[in-house]
């Protein structure tokens, strides 16, 4: 089943003043869902979190809907963690931060999160159908997946290049996955010197 009603609760509870969490889903496709309305106090901008590994809401990249209740529109978002810098960073090409949306549609910064990217943006008191929104949220969760993947694997690339035993072959090989071209005098000389 898809995030679609999880979605409208989320939005119809946003309006009121309950900061309870813990009737909605916990995963989704894979990930584990965080939402929040604010803690202790009512969040301007209320916020659900799709996470993966070591991503937190706090510190990494994720999809996240981000709900801007004085403008009434919903942004899915390229989440990017605001209280520390996240591990990595998404790999976009041409996508527009929140902040630079902002400036460009309503002449002003938002309030938070304009570090984020735009995926996709709704008006929240009319939804597209179903499918679309189910459409969008799978898509970006699917984009995520992929570039998840594409981390751990350079995680383990970089941890076996730097293991205890340094093994010039992974060395070079390190450096030809990422696309760097050198001759193997030049890497001995570069390996001998340090």
């Amino acid at each position: 089943m898809g995030y679609y009603y999880q979605l409208k609760q989320f939005l119809d509870q946003a309006k009121t003043g309950d900061l309870k969490t813990k009737h909605f889903d916990s995963e989704y496709r894979g990930t584990k869902v965080v939402v929040s309305f604010g803690q202790g106090a009512i969040a301007n901008v209320p916020w659900i979190s799709f996470l993966k590994g070591r991503n937190t809401t706090q510190e990494g990249i994720y999809p996240a809907y981000l709900y801007f209740k004085d403008l009434e529109i919903l942004i899915l978002a390229y989440g990017v963690s605001e209280t520390r810098k996240p591990h990595s960073l998404w790999r976009l090409v041409n996508a527009k931060s929140i902040k630079d949306f902002f400036v460009e549609n309503y002449n002003k910064d938002p309030y938070r999160y304009g570090s984020s990217f735009i995926y996709k943006v709704y008006d929240a008191e009319n939804l597209p159908f179903i499918e679309v929104i189910e459409s969008d949220l799978d898509e970006l969760i699917k984009l995520y997946d992929s570039q998840y993947e594409q981390m751990k694997n350079e995680i383990s690339i970089t941890s076996n290049l730097f293991s205890n035993e340094f093994i010039i072959s992974k060395f070079q090989n390190a450096l030809a996955s990422a696309g760097l071209t050198f001759s193997d005098e030049i890497i001995t000389r570069f390996v001998a010197s340090l």
